[in-house]
């Protein structure tokens, strides 16, 4: 049987940012609106992936057919 298991990774990446001082760019990058987008030279963080859910009733509703499938 062939099992949909969700999982999460992280990556790592820079972004350039204008501003005056170092901590003002620190404090744009935070980015808590979303409007930075996502640095085009992202690596992956090594030792970061793992299981988004150890339950398995939680697993279990990736396996349920998505619309159009």
């Amino acid at each position: 049987m062939l099992w949909k298991i969700p999982v999460t990774w992280e990556m790592y990446g820079c972004v350039r940012i204008e501003a005056e001082t170092l901590e003002e760019a620190m404090a744009i990058a935070e980015d808590p609106d979303g409007r930075i987008p996502l640095p085009d030279d992202g690596a992956y963080v090594d030792g970061s992936w793992t299981l988004s859910s150890t339950e398995p009733e939680d697993v279990r509703l990736f396996q349920m057919p998505q619309k159009g499938q």
